[in-house]
């Protein structure tokens, strides 16, 4: 004979604290004055659950909440933490996705230099040097780029660990370096030790002069030890020399970036009471470093139109040196090709003679060495409906090659391309970036400026006071209307 209880359980509340940020852009000259409202957290949140019920109790156990938090902040991070935004269009009439979006700062450098103040453990009847290593993560975690481990220091109270970095991108710059300092042990049965965990903003960290050194926290209290925490920011750039530079060849250094949008889709061939359909873009499809994004899926539903799509989504693919330049070849041996590689590598010069024929070696590099590893396909697809139709599948698909990217202008492919027998469009843009750290920088706008001083020299212009320019027969006036 069998008995059924009953249980009651519940959630009464969650809270969650933490800097959330909110951008009104882009401005219009008309009412509303905004186009779009964006708002998310800059870092993951903290979350506070209090239950009822049953589970009340069984809450109290520290790794069924600590489950729990764990699943609430990923969700989280997919939607509402950098680089993850929720916009709010507020003018449909003159919206543009292209305009809302908010790129990326930069990348930054970091790097776990050095620790200290670690003492020896002691484990049942024996005393235990500890084996330090370290995790580091910035911002909300990524499961496309997870934590940075340093290598394990294996019995040393003074760890070191040199040349020992990972390249971030950066949105923010008040968003938090995370470390996390653990004693590696040995077996399945003997998880790694806690030695305590510090945090500092990307922002503070910077006005430390990229570094400076944390005390480590266990449960909320201070632990008397302390690790070197260093950063070195890097700036977007249209220029592309990185990409084939052998100074970011490094392990887990990064070179560029590639930045996908899509925006919104037109004439979906299917009746609107059918379509649930998304975009699946894959970068480097068939090729080892293989990456898939999707879109949200958009369907029939008051205030969305099911056959214009919009989906307003963005996603950044780091770009590091063996994607842009590793051979296709199974005939050339790694080692070959980086000797090979280093030899031609282009360095930067302060010679303005230089400054194209730099820039165009680079790219004859890039589109030798790419072999369709970096190409970017779109495909949209029709799912199941929501009023049980069967979906249509793939409604058609569009490719953009590395080569398009190289030869676009500041690299950049913004289209409305006709992607499927049915007349369906895409809308979407591609931009293609390399990085620069601040001495590249100034060097590359250095010899941009003397490139620019000698044309403006050998030419015969004039400027008027009144923003006009003469040159020749022609003459150019330009007004400011209103600022």
């Amino acid at each position: 004979m069998s008995h059924s209880i009953k249980v009651t359980f519940g959630l009464k509340s969650v809270k969650l604290s933490g800097r959330m940020h909110i951008l009104l852009s882009p401005l219009t000259t008309e009412m509303p004055i905004i186009e779009a409202v964006q708002y998310g957290f800059t870092n993951p949140p903290e979350v506070q659950l209090e239950f009822t019920g049953a589970v009340k109790s069984l809450a109290s156990l520290g790794f069924v909440q600590s489950q729990l938090v764990s699943i609430i902040q990923d969700s989280l991070a997919s939607m509402l933490v950098l680089p993850q935004r929720m916009v709010i269009p507020l003018d449909l009439g003159s919206y543009d996705y292209f305009d809302t979006y908010q790129p990326p700062m930069g990348m930054v450098r970091l790097a776990v230099a050095s620790g200290r103040g670690f003492t020896v453990l002691q484990k049942m009847f024996l005393k235990d040097i500890p084996d330090v290593y370290c995790k580091l993560t910035l911002g909300a975690r990524n499961p496309c780029r997870p934590a940075f481990q340093t290598t394990t220091k294996y019995d040393d109270l003074e760890p070191c660990w040199k040349d020992e970095h990972c390249d971030f991108i950066l949105y923010d710059m008040d968003q938090k370096v995370y470390v996390e300092v653990f004693d590696e042990d040995k077996g399945p049965l003997d998880p790694d030790d806690e030695l305590g965990k510090a945090e500092i903003s990307v922002r503070d960290l910077f006005r430390k002069d990229g570094e400076v050194e944390l005390e480590l926290e266990l449960d909320g209290v201070r632990t008397e030890c302390f690790v070197t925490v260093t950063a070195e920011l890097f700036h977007l750039s249209k220029e592309l020399q990185s990409l084939t530079s052998a100074k970011y060849m490094g392990k887990n250094e990064l070179c560029g970036l590639a930045t996908i949008i899509v925006t919104r889709a037109f004439d979906i061939p299917i009746p609107k009471e059918d379509a649930a359909t998304h975009v699946k873009v894959v970068y480097g499809e068939g090729s080892e470093h293989e990456q898939t994004f999707y879109t949200g899926t958009v369907t029939d539903y008051p205030g969305y139109d099911a056959l214009n799509p919009m989906f307003d989504c963005a996603f950044q693919v780091p770009l590091t040196w063996a994607m842009q330049n590793e051979r296709s070849s199974s005939s050339s041996s790694p080692k070959n090709s980086e000797t090979n590689s280093e030899s031609r590598r282009p360095s930067i010069t302060t010679t303005p003679s230089h400054f194209k024929s730099l820039r165009n070696l680079s790219m004859r590099f890039l589109k030798v060495d790419n072999s369709k590893r970096n190409d970017i396909t779109f495909i949209l697809i029709d799912a199941d409906g929501a009023n049980g139709t069967t979906g249509h599948g793939e409604l058609g698909r569009t490719t953009v090659t590395q080569d398009q990217l190289l030869d676009a202008y500041e690299h950049t492919v913004t289209e409305t391309r006709v992607i499927g027998d049915g007349g369906v469009k895409l809308e979407f843009r591609v931009i293609l970036s390399g990085i620069q750290s601040e001495t590249e920088k100034l060097v590359w706008a250095t010899l941009e400026n003397t490139r620019l001083s000698r044309q403006q020299s050998s030419d015969t212009v004039f400027r008027s006071l009144y923003g006009g320019m003469h040159e020749n027969n022609v003459v150019f006036r330009i007004t400011a209307l209103r600022g």
